[in-house]
Parts: structure tokens; sequence; C-alpha cells
């Protein structure tokens, strides 16, 4: 699990800190550096895959394209070089990487600092990331296996060959559905079916190939259908439920924009599931546009029934940059009411703008 998080030059941040908890929250306006924040983490986790040690950022690979050394440096203040620290129970580890070429595709680490490489590698090895750019419905699935990719990619595009690979995996009884049976496969299936009633997927193996079909149906009277004639919310959510059921405690789950093709009521539904996942130790951090998923997050903090507290909840508002290109960031509390201790402008408030412009308050 991830404590907190320094980023001093990487593209937007000058010098930002972030206290993590088990349930981290990033909303805010569109380019105001959330995804930015999402990228650092990503980026190490993808240097952590490729290679067997920290001498360098992987900026381009699988998971995220950064691009060039100074697509990845900050613009304004023209440093030459990025320093990251992670702080992650008791090793607080930093590295600064330089740019000798700004023009170049690598940014290669300056003299160590702090912190052991070991179990940083090992927590951003098992990290996921799951981008806002997931791939939509499809019929036919590579389970093409991956040497250091171990989850169920960037865009889901793994997440049928983490399945069938994990199938038997076991899912922490303090998130399973009760009468439904631990393993994964089963779990999946019957989380969905919160939000998509009449829930089932079928996976098949086709014979003499390294494919797999998927279908869903959500009504038995119909049956399985191709995943293209059902919509683009099941298979966008598919590989969030995948991942964080598969996960461990310990493990960091990122996701951008849960709520992707989701109606209201299962974007809120997804909150609260997202909620109980942080509660078993899951570290999930998310990036959101939608009042839905932060107030099922809210009504889970509330409920004497669920496990998360607001202790285990954090959220940063992101808004505009300032003139110097720094992210202003704000961070509201969320108490054990689910009351949040302040709404700055743009925070989840254009319905009460929308409806006051409406009926001319």
């Amino acid at each position: 699990m991830i404590d907190s998080v320094r980023l001093q030059g990487f593209k937007c941040f000058n010098d930002n800190f972030f206290a993590l908890k088990p349930l981290t929250i990033l909303s805010g306006r569109n380019a105001s550096g959330k995804t930015s924040f999402l990228h650092s983490l990503a980026l190490l986790h993808q240097t952590a895959c490729e290679c067997v040690n920290f001498e360098q950022l992987v900026l381009n690979g699988p998971v995220v394209q950064l691009g060039r050394a100074e697509d990845a440096l900050n613009k304004i203040t023209s440093r030459d070089s990025i320093c990251i620290e992670i702080k992650s129970g008791l090793n607080l580890w930093e590295r600064d990487y330089i740019a000798c070429d700004r023009k170049n595709f690598k940014l290669r680490r300056k003299t160590p600092k702090s912190g052991q490489d070991a179990p940083v590698l090992r927590l951003f090895r098992d990290l996921t990331y799951l981008s806002a750019d997931r791939l939509g419905p499809r019929e036919t699935h590579s389970l093409e296996e991956s040497v250091n990719y171990a989850d169920v990619g960037a865009r889901g595009e793994r997440t049928i060959s983490h399945l069938l690979t994990n199938e038997a995996y076991r899912v922490p009884e303090a998130i399973c559905i009760p009468n439904s049976g631990p393993a994964l496969l089963k779990q999946v299936q019957a989380h969905m079916q919160k939000i998509f009633p009449g829930f089932h997927f079928d996976i098949q193996t086709v014979e003499g190939t390294n494919n797999a079909t998927l279908r869903f149906t959500t009504n038995e009277g119909i049956g399985f259908v191709r995943p293209q004639n059902i919509g683009f919310g099941l298979s966008f959510t598919l590989p969030i439920y995948a991942a964080c059921l598969s996960a461990k405690p310990g493990d960091v789950v990122l996701i951008e924009n849960p709520e992707a093709h989701l109606h209201p009521y299962a974007q809120s539904q997804i909150g609260d599931f997202l909620s109980l996942v942080a509660s078993a130790g899951i570290q999930i951090i998310i990036e959101t546009h939608s009042d839905h998923v932060l107030n099922g997050i809210r009504k889970s903090i509330k409920s004497p029934d669920h496990p998360i507290k607001a202790e285990n909840a954090a959220v940063f508002f992101f808004s505009e940059l300032d003139g110097d290109s720094e992210p202003n960031i704000i961070s509201p509390v969320i108490s054990d009411d689910g009351s949040i201790s302040e709404w700055p402008e743009d925070f989840f408030n254009q319905y009460e703008k929308d409806l006051s412009e409406l009926v001319g308050w």
C-alpha cells in the first residue's frame, strides 16, 4: 500500500505532496492534473515490470505512452529532472531522474537517494492500472500470457485471460457475497449482478487456438448474446470487478472513470463496491467525474453495516492550473456521517447550478 507520494518536476507538478488512504478519490475539471498524478504511478508500474531495477524510467510501453523526456518534465520550471518520493510502510523511497537530452525517450537515475528498491519493485509490479481508454465490446479475446504483467491490462485487454488463469483464486471472505462460493469467477458474477440484475457471463476456449469467446446475458429467457449486442456498460465494468476481486491485501488498483457507460444507479453501486474492496486492505485510487460514485462512497461510509471508515478515505479536488501551471489541490474531508467539510467551486455542484438557472433562483 502507498502511504504518500511526492512529485517534483513531473508534468504539471512542480512540488506536490499527496497523503493517500486505502480509498482515494481524485476529482476536478478536465486537464487539471488528475490523470498526470495517476500516470506517475502507472509509470512506476511500467518501469517495475519492464526493468529489474529503477535505473531509468520507461516512458513508453504497454501501460502508458508519455513520449519524450520533455513531455514528462515540468515545462514551466524548465527543469531537466524529476524527483519521485514514495512512502510505503517503513520504507521511504526517493529517486531523482535526469534527462541528458530532452528529446530523448529516457530519463536516467542520478545518484541514489533514500529507500530500498526491492519492496517498491514488488509493490509496483503488483499494481493494476485501468485507463479510461478501456476496450469496448468484443466477442473474441486473446489468451496470450505476459511474462512481465499479471494483471487485467491497462485497457482491460487481458481480462478474460486473467479470469481463466485465476479462476480458482478464493476471494477474501470480507468482500465475498454469501452463498455464491469464494471462487473468483463466481464472485465477479455475483457482484456484477448487483448493478446488472440477471447478469451471467460465459467464457469458452476455442480449440486449437490461443483464444476464447465471451458472451453475456442479463435475461435467462433470452440467453447469452455477443457483447457487442448488449451495450458498453458490461464490457467496461468487467475489468474493474476482475481486477478488484483478484487483488490481494496490500495491492494497489488505479481506475480512471469507473462510471464510464453506467446508469446513475450503477455508478452509485460501483462506488459502494470500491468502498467494500478498500475496506479489505486493497488500496483503491480512482479518478472520477461522477457525483453518483462519490455519493455511493459517502453512503457506504455513513452506513453502520459497511466496514469502510471515514478515516480511510481521502478526496483530492484539482481546480484549474494557476498562472505558473501549478495545480491548485484542495482536500475536502468526508465525515463519519458522509458529509463533506467543504464544497469548493466546481466540486460536483453542476446539478445545483443548472437547476438554479432553470427555476430562476
